[in-house]
């Protein structure tokens, strides 16, 4: 059988709940794709939701290929989400805000037609990034518990755990 960490994995037990360890990772496969759409931040004057998700994107590999089976990376992984949610949350009400100033303050309808056009779609990344992030910081502490709680084997010797 091929070794595929993001579906299982072989050294959790059952009843320590392998499917917490598992939905985290499969979770990070989506969050971080909405992480790094919303990357596209960088570029543009307010940086805020950009770092999230430079901080969405550093998070959830951790869990996807470096730390994993590990308590740490877990607790990595919700620290930095953590902290990519609150600088997409930030950004989102930055949108928000800045999306009225300029409709109010613009003449034209096609101007605030423009504004909108290019707003909206990193409103909505940006919020789809945020919620993502929310749940994988707590599906991370999740998992956490369960790596902590489960039974580790120490060797293994022919295919059966010593």
């Amino acid at each position: 059988m091929a070794f595929c960490p993001v579906w299982t994995n072989p050294h959790i037990s059952p009843v320590a709940g392998p499917s917490q360890v598992n939905t985290a990772r499969l979770l990070a496969g989506a969050t971080l794709a909405f992480a790094i759409v919303s990357c596209l931040g960088l570029v543009i004057p307010y940086w805020f939701p950009g770092l999230g998700g430079l901080f969405g994107i550093i998070g959830t590999s951790i869990i996807l290929c470096c730390g994993g089976n590990s308590k740490g990376g877990h607790i990595a992984c919700a620290v930095l989400c953590g902290l990519a949610t609150i600088l997409h949350a930030a950004g989102v009400g930055l949108h928000t805000y800045y999306y009225v100033v300029f409709v109010d303050a613009s003449a034209s309808t096609e101007v605030a037609a423009w504004i909108g056009i290019l707003i909206w779609p990193a409103v909505a990344f940006n919020g789809i990034s945020m919620i993502l992030e929310a749940f994988q910081v707590g599906m991370c502490i999740k998992a956490s518990s369960a790596i902590a709680g489960a039974v580790l084997p120490t060797s293994v010797k022919g295919g059966v755990q010593a």
